[in-house]
C-alpha cells in the first residue's frame, strides 16, 4: 500500500521514562515520524535505548531545553516541536505528554482522522473566569520560569520578588491585557491539529510571545485564543480525544482500577500514568492495544 499522508507525533518527556519507550512503541508505525522534547533537567536520558525503541517510524529527538511548570519554557517546547516537525509535510500533529498512552492501535488513528481530515482537535473550557485570565496574563510573570514547582529558600526568594514586580505593575496601572480587543479562551493544551492550523501557529510565533511570554499558566490559554481569533475557528471540533480525569486529581493518575473505564472510553489516548506508582496498568493498555493491532492483521488475511 503506498503511504500518501504521514502522521506526526510531537512528545514532551521530562521522566518516567520507561513509560516512553512503551508509548513510542504504540506510536511506532511507517506512517508517522516521532518528534521527541526531553526536558534538559532530565540526567542520563538513555537516548539509544528510546531509538532502539522505534522499528518502523523515524524518531528524532529535538534540542533540549529546561521546562518549568507554569511558565513558557513549555509553550517554546511546543514550537520546537513544530518547527522540526512541519519541515515535511503531515496530516495531522498530535501533542502527547510522555507519560500518555494510546488506546487506539495505528489503523483506527489513520482511518479517524482521514474521515475528519480538516477538523482541528482542540479542547476549550465552557466557563471562561476573566479574573483567572487577568491574573494569569494581565501582568508580566517575569520570574515563573524560575520558579516553576521547586520549593527551597531561592525560590521562595524569588517567589516574593515576583510578587513584589506583580504588585509594582497594579500602581503603575501597567496591564497588558488594558486596550486588547482578543477574546481569550482557555482549555487543554494537548491537541491533534493539521498541518495548515500548524503553520498558522508558527506563522503566528512573535504574536504569540508578545501577548503571553513572560505570563503564568499559559499553555492552556495560547492555542485556544490564537484559534479562537482566527479562520480556523469553524473547524474546531471542541474535543481532543484525550482521556484526563480533573475531578480527581491535577490530572488524576490511572491504575489497575481504572482499567475497564480507560479501554471502555473511547478516547485516542489517556494520560496520565507513573511508572512508580502502577506500571502494571501501563503494561495491560500496551498489551490491549497490542492485541487489537493482531486483531487487524489476522482480519486482513
Amino acid at each position: 500500500m503506498i503511504m500518501t499522508y504521514k502522521h506526526a507525533y510531537l512528545i514532551i518527556a521530562h521522566d518516567n521514562l520507561e513509560i516512553l519507550q512503551r508509548l513510542l512503541t504504540l506510536v511506532d508505525d511507517r506512517r508517522n515520524d516521532i518528534y521527541v522534547h526531553i526536558d534538559k533537567k532530565c540526567k542520563d536520558v538513555p537516548f539509544s535505548k528510546l531509538k532502539n525503541c522505534v522499528k518502523s517510524a523515524k524518531v528524532h529527538f529535538i534540542q533540549q531545553i529546561a521546562v518549568e511548570w507554569g511558565g513558557d519554557t513549555l509553550i517554546k517546547a511546543e514550537l520546537l516541536l513544530l518547527k522540526e516537525a512541519t519541515k515535511e509535510q503531515h496530516l495531522y500533529y498530535h501533542l502527547l505528554s510522555g507519560v500518555d498512552l494510546l488506546l487506539w492501535t495505528q489503523d483506527e488513528v489513520h482511518d479517524y482522522f482521514m474521515r475528519n481530515n480538516g477538523k482541528e482537535f482542540i479542547s476549550f473550557d465552557s466557563d471562561i473566569d476573566k479574573n483567572e485570565i487577568e491574573k494569569r496574563i494581565g501582568y508580566y510573570h517575569i520570574l515563573q520560569n524560575y520558579i516553576g514547582r521547586k520549593h527551597g529558600k531561592k525560590v521562595a526568594v524569588y517567589y516574593q520578588i515576583e510578587k513584589c514586580l506583580i504588585y509594582l505593575q497594579k500602581l503603575a496601572g501597567i496591564k497588558r491585557t488594558r486596550k486588547s480587543k482578543i477574546e481569550y479562551c482557555k482549555g487543554s493544551n494537548w491537541f491533534s491539529i493539521s498541518q495548515e492550523l500548524a503553520e498558522y501557529i508558527l506563522m503566528n510565533e512573535k504574536w504569540i510571545k508578545k501577548h503571553f511570554f513572560k505570563s503564568f499558566y499559559i499553555d492552556e490559554l495560547f492555542l485556544q485564543t490564537l484559534v479562537r481569533n482566527s479562520k480556523y475557528k469553524n473547524r474546531v471540533t471542541n474535543k481532543n480525544l484525550r482521556l484526563i480525569d480533573w475531578e480527581r486529581g491535577t490530572p488524576y493518575t490511572f491504575t489497575q482500577e481504572d482499567y475497564d473505564m480507560i479501554i471502555s472510553s473511547g478516547m485516542m489516548v489517556a494520560r496520565k500514568f507513573n511508572e512508580k506508582k502502577d506500571m502494571k496498568i501501563v503494561n495491560q493498555i500496551v498489551s490491549y492495544v497490542e492485541r487489537k493491532k493482531y486483531s487487524e492483521v489476522l482480519e486482513e488475511y
